[in-house]
């Protein structure tokens, strides 16, 4: 009898722990994240400490599937290259582009576009890009932010040459902005808002949509250099259901001030 109950335990506990990895699989080894200055997004402390939106949702994602994460501080564009080698396994919330799309999986959040952001006392008289092209503003761009072939286009275009400047911090872009040496920027709102709340003055910018520039997929990109296809799987499912639950969205406003993420279109979509 005594043989038989322990052979009943052993049954049960053998089958309450096959039955928890479907719960929470995991992943075969932590997960290395691409942590760059991304405004409220991802905050990079003096000391090298991750904080932010992205930091916030990959600890609930965490508590889904029972996979780490460890963050690697890299510049923006360096995370790619290591994406790229494998160095890393995700770069997290980029534009969707095909040369990305042919080294990594591509986890879609939602679709972006850029607009015209300019200031109350100077909005700009402009609504498409042919407008755009053939005014006399002049623009502010970041280095490194791809909105798709139209925003290429649109930068590349000969009668744009010498009216756009490019930086690398959206605290100049802010800067300038403010101090009247350029007339608008160009970029997705949510680049701009932390500086804006500490630059701006307790005022909102102007937001503009720029017809003809159409939205773009942003997500996460999984390298899929060195994973497994399991675990890949196991991370896109956690990625989606933070955004069917709400609290990708939940975390969108607790973040950001409204005007600065009205133009963001969280999808809820998993590949089949």
């Amino acid at each position: 009898m005594k043989a038989l109950l322990l052979l009943m335990v052993f049954a049960a506990n053998t089958v309450m722990a096959a039955a928890e990895p479907a719960d929470k699989p995991g992943c075969s080894r932590p997960i290395l994240v691409a942590a760059s200055p991304m405004g409220r997004s991802m905050i990079i402390s003096t000391d090298g400490k991750v904080s932010g939106l992205t930091h916030d949702a990959f600890n609930l994602i965490a508590k889904d599937t029972g996979c780490t994460f460890e963050y690697v501080v890299v510049p923006r564009a360096r995370a790619f290259l290591m994406l790229n080698d494998g160095e890393v396994d995700i770069v997290p919330e980029a534009i969707q582009t095909p040369a990305r799309d042919a080294v990594a999986r591509f986890v879609e959040l939602g679709k972006v576009s850029p607009m015209l952001i300019s200031l109350t006392k100077n909005t700009v008289d402009v609504a498409s890009m042919n407008e755009l092209i053939d005014s006399s503003l002049n623009l502010v761009t970041i280095i490194g932010q791809d909105y798709g072939p139209e925003y290429r286009a649109l930068l590349s275009n000969p009668k744009m040459q010498g009216r756009i400047v490019k930086t690398v911090a959206p605290e100049n872009a802010v800067k300038m902005l403010l101090a009247g040496r350029t007339d608008a920027l160009l970029m997705s709102p949510t680049t701009i808002a932390d500086a804006w709340e500490r630059l701006g003055g307790g005022t909102n910018p102007v937001v503009q949509e720029v017809e003809g520039m159409p939205a773009q997929s942003f997500g996460h990109y999984i390298s899929t250099a060195q994973k497994s296809g399991f675990d890949i799987d196991v991370l896109e499912r956690g990625i989606v259901a933070l955004i069917r639950r709400g609290d990708l969205q939940r975390l969108l406003k607790s973040n950001y001030p409204e005007w600065s993420i009205k133009p963001v279109k969280l999808i809820i979509k998993l590949r089949k």
